[in-house]
């Protein structure tokens, strides 16, 4: 006799999308944790960097524009150096959480795609959140956006073949 099997199966575009964001988030964890690793001896230089912006940096004959944003960029900088540590800390944690809603998509788990879509999200706002609104963080946030938009669009056609 012929056994049937109900198991429903894992569509082309969920599996191809499935195994881009294992690569990408393996990727980003191992890059996340060697980054973290590394951010004790970075920010170690926001003093550094900071010493030389207020007594070396002489940007008083530039427009006024110009000062206020050579400032802001400044200020961004040593900010992301402060924090470089916990930023990558929190990158990784979220790229945990995030690869555990590809691993529930793959099973086709519907949760899944809430876990991954809110995880990736919040990478985004990583930024924002450790050294505020500035043009670095807008950047970031910026370069982030694209691929975490795509790839939320492309786990979320595949949402009606998930229990």
């Amino acid at each position: 006799m012929e056994t049937l099997n109900n198991k429903k199966q894992r569509p082309a575009l969920l599996t191809v999308v499935g195994i881009l964001s294992f690569v990408g988030l393996g990727y980003r964890i191992l890059t996340g944790i060697i980054n973290a690793a590394m951010g004790t001896v970075t920010s170690s230089i926001a003093p550094f960097m900071q010493e030389v912006f207020e007594n070396e940096a002489d940007i008083s004959d530039a427009p006024e524009p110009i000062q206020k944003l050579i400032e802001g960029v400044f200020d961004a900088i040593t900010k992301l150096l402060e924090n470089i540590s916990g930023i990558y800390i929190t990158i990784v944690l979220l790229s945990v959480v995030a690869l555990l809603g590809v691993i529930m998509m793959w099973q086709l788990k519907k949760t899944g795609f809430y876990l991954y879509a809110a995880a990736r999200v919040l990478i985004i706002l990583v930024p924002f959140i450790f050294i505020g609104y500035n043009l670095i963080s807008i950047v970031w946030f910026s370069s982030g956006l694209i691929f975490a938009v795509l790839f939320i669009i492309l786990y979320a056609l595949n949402l009606k073949e998930m229990s």
